[in-house]
């Protein structure tokens, strides 16, 4: 064989291993510590033609008392032309023996700036047993995923998508949908109050959002 088509097939071999390794990896995760608001949103990774952007991508129930909730908010952007069907899933690091069904998480997808807000109750005593009452403004949103937080993969979401230019990129569920520039995610933690809960205590849960396409 002749040097010059050793060195084509050489070509080839690498790009189909390239090609293999991009699809194997069409899916993107990131980890952060939740450190409260940030100016500027971190882009997790971007799969295709869209992305997701979060301001923390995973949260951590560092001192949190039953009956508070927290928010994590995310995006899914389109970065390119192009259609497939996406997944949000949740990665939970949780004792399921000790928390049991206590963390409930619940997530909302808002098109047209809706918000979803928590505010916090007071720090309330009972005997030993401490616990907020914080209470959901959803400002009409329904979830459309409810479930209690799992060890391990947490499948949220799964959704068609179509990316066009319409005078810039805009990502819409199909053709027959009204097209944005993104969707926003809003994902609740509950930690609920049950009275119990004193083997909790010391105790953390954490949750890290990412997305693929499948």
């Amino acid at each position: 064989m002749r040097k010059k088509e050793k060195i084509m097939i050489g070509i080839v071999l690498i790009s189909v291993f390239l090609i293999t390794i991009s699809i194997s990896y069409a899916y993107f995760t990131s980890t952060f510590n939740n450190v409260g608001n940030r100016e500027l949103s971190i882009t997790a990774a971007k799969a295709g033609s869209i992305r997701l952007n979060a301001e923390a991508a995973t949260y951590t129930s560092d001192d949190q008392f039953p009956g508070e909730m927290t928010v994590q908010k995310f995006y899914i952007e389109p970065v390119g032309e192009g259609k497939g069907i996406y997944e949000i899933d949740l990665t939970g690091v949780i004792d399921e023996s000790i928390f049991g069904s206590d963390v409930e998480i619940s997530l909302y997808k808002a098109m047209n700036n809706e918000e979803v807000v928590v505010t916090k109750g007071e720090l309330t005593q009972e005997n030993d047993h401490y616990y907020r009452v914080d209470t959901l403004e959803t400002n009409g949103l329904t979830p459309i995923y409810t479930g209690v937080l799992k060890n391990g993969e947490n499948i949220l979401y799964q959704e068609e998508f179509e990316v066009i230019n319409e005078s810039g990129l805009k990502i819409r569920e199909n053709s027959e949908s009204t097209a944005y520039s993104k969707y926003t995610y809003y994902l609740v933690y509950n930690y609920k109050n049950n009275e119990e809960q004193s083997a909790q205590m010391g105790s953390t849960f954490k949750g890290t959002v990412s997305a693929k396409l499948i």
